[in-house]
């Protein structure tokens, strides 16, 4: 069964067109924001958000670890997440995920019924969700929280 879920998500998967990126310039508009920059107190807050039930990813760290020491972990994924942001790279073991077939409804038998949930690591998960560029960039004159 695994394989052939995996054959039916291989088949549908599809690359992103990373030649053709439209340039941000090419309409004349320029926004000059301050460099992102993840704070203690974000990630201490975020990580006491974070759904509780949320699943390990392949590292075996645990929410829950993370929540019961939240102060003490904040510091060392600070200087990591900013790296990240300012380099636009990730630490390789984060790149790494487990993918767990969703059944959606119809037949079980039925490899397109199911969706893929790839599950990474939960710092990975709390860097994707603290620098949403989104909400920095529409943050009045690019304040920075904390």
């Amino acid at each position: 069964m695994a394989e052939e879920l995996n054959r039916f998500f291989a088949s549908v998967f599809t690359l992103e067109d990373l030649v053709h990126i439209p340039d941000a310039e090419t309409e004349g508009v320029k926004k000059n924001i301050d460099p992102l920059r993840v704070t203690h107190g974000e990630i201490v807050r975020r990580i006491q958000k974070f759904r509780k039930n949320a699943a390990s990813g392949p590292d075996g760290l645990s929410l829950r670890l993370l929540q019961d020491f939240a102060s003490s972990f904040a510091t060392p994924l600070e200087i990591i997440f900013n790296r990240s942001v300012h380099t636009g790279k990730i630490p390789s073991d984060w790149r790494i995920a487990n993918v767990t077939p969703i059944f959606k409804k119809g037949t079980k038998g039925d490899p397109s019924n199911y969706r893929p949930v790839s599950l990474t690591s939960v710092p990975c998960k709390l860097l994707e969700s603290e620098t949403s560029i989104k909400d920095k960039i529409m943050t009045p004159y690019g304040e920075q929280t904390d």
